[in-house]
């Protein structure tokens, strides 16, 4: 392939889009005191409960996580990835 024909790349990252799309379906001004429970799948969905908690806590939300299994780790050792199980 001719080198001045080829592509490039760069690496972005969709964190905050996810959020701010998930975000804008509640009011943050018009929660209450909630605690949330999260079971993150070994950590699957760990990284974006991190920021979604982090979120929540800029804006003032009265949320209180609690998070089971939030850490990533690939050997699944609180049961296989499977939702449909």
């Amino acid at each position: 392939v001719n080198e001045a024909a080829r592509g490039s790349y760069r690496q972005i990252s969709l964190r905050d889009a996810y959020i701010d799309h998930l975000l804008g379906y509640i009011s943050v001004n018009n929660l209450t005191p909630l605690k949330l429970v999260v079971n993150s799948g070994n950590g699957a969905a760990g990284p974006v409960i991190d920021a979604i908690e982090a979120r929540l806590k800029a804006l003032g939300a009265p949320v209180e996580f609690i998070k089971i299994h939030n850490t990533p780790d690939g050997t699944f050792p609180n049961g296989i990835p499977n939702p449909l199980l």
